[in-house]
């Protein structure tokens, strides 16, 4: 099963386990995402038992309002979304937006790249959300070029990190800042 499969199923798993404990919303499954990814990211692959994650995840979303079920409801949503990363994350926010959102055209993203020249130092990218992968092989392929990204949305804010592979975090420089 493609990895693609492989979250749609487990997003959709996760909506059933929402549905059944009476919660409709999509802010619902965004606002579990949100808990989720940051409870991977503090537990960082460590085995861990419904208390731990629990406490974990309280502790890393205080900032949230509280979660509205229990540490049962918690664990099994969040090993339900085990395989899901930030990168998945993304891709569901964005294609759930149900055309909300605009997303820039890869020929736009293309025209973007060849501005960047060799006498270019720094450049400002708004919104980067809606660009693609694309921007990230930009950043990629530009080591030399300070990129600062802004996004409009806490939860891409959080999760734009993790989309880049590690070897473009050491090569690149670049600068990530919400918007408030």
């Amino acid at each position: 099963m493609s990895n693609r499969a492989s979250y749609d199923k487990d997003i959709f798993n996760a909506i059933d386990i929402l549905r059944s404990y009476g919660f409709n919303g999509q802010q619902e499954l965004i606002d579990v995402l949100c808990r989720v990814t940051r409870t991977k990211k503090a537990l960082a692959s460590t085995e861990a038992d419904t208390d731990t994650v629990y406490r974990t995840m309280q502790e890393v979303t205080s900032s949230m309002a509280r979660f509205p079920g229990d540490a049962d409801l918690f664990f099994k949503l969040y090993n339900t979304l085990a395989s899901f990363d930030g990168h998945a994350v993304l891709s569901y926010l964005n294609a759930s937006s149900e055309g909300r959102e605009l997303a820039a055209p890869e020929v736009l993203v293309d025209k973007f790249e060849e501005y960047i020249t060799d006498t270019v130092k720094s450049v400002l990218v708004p919104e980067c959300e809606q660009y693609g992968p694309e921007l990230l092989e930009i950043i990629e392929t530009h080591p030399e070029v300070m990129f600062t990204l802004t996004c409009k949305q806490e939860l891409k804010y959080e999760l734009l990190p993790l989309r880049l592979r590690p070897s473009a975090l050491k090569r690149s420089m670049w600068r990530l800042s919400a918007r408030l």
